[in-house]
């Protein structure tokens, strides 16, 4: 699954889960939420498909942490 992730200044990074990991994301990540992503992986952008042509990309893990944050 590729995701563009945006931050709260505006930037953005390219995001990847493996097949066989997004069922564990899935219900958590999804448009328009806000969310902090821990214990990911930095990976070289490459490859034919490239929603974005930053340097590097996230890659979550098996370890990968999201949360969720309410809107009050």
């Amino acid at each position: 699954m590729e995701l563009v992730l945006l931050d709260q200044k505006g930037d953005r990074i390219s995001a990847f889960i493996r097949r066989t990991l997004i069922y564990k994301f899935k219900e958590q990540l999804q448009k328009g939420m806000m969310f902090r992503i821990s214990s990911f992986d930095f990976a070289c952008n490459s490859g034919s498909y490239r929603p974005l042509h930053n340097e590097y990309k996230l890659n979550f893990t098996i370890n990968t942490k999201v949360k969720i944050f309410k809107s009050s």
